[in-house]
């Protein structure tokens, strides 16, 4: 288990941590935290819009029904077994 912290301003934070699922984190399997369930879907937005990013993204919070949470937390740990990135 790898924890990275960035310090940066709140404008740079998506673009830091494309970077780093881009270069540092390519083909692993990472979690991404966030404050609210607003920040974590405005996040999951901006993932998936991101072309050629080279990983699966998902969706995880209190925003969805519990068989959505239960199918997004298989997928992570089906792609965590074939040893690709999912956020």
């Amino acid at each position: 288990l790898t924890s990275f912290k960035v310090e940066c301003t709140l404008e740079a934070k998506p673009l830091a941590l494309l970077a780093l699922l881009a270069n540092d984190l390519q083909g692993q399997s990472s979690i991404c935290f966030t404050a609210s369930v607003e920040s974590t879907h405005r996040l999951f937005l901006l993932l998936s819009a991101v072309e050629g990013l080279g990983v699966a993204v998902l969706e995880y919070s209190s925003h969805q029904s519990q068989a959505q949470r239960s199918e997004a937390l298989r997928a992570f740990k089906k792609a965590n077994e074939q040893a690709q990135g999912v956020v």
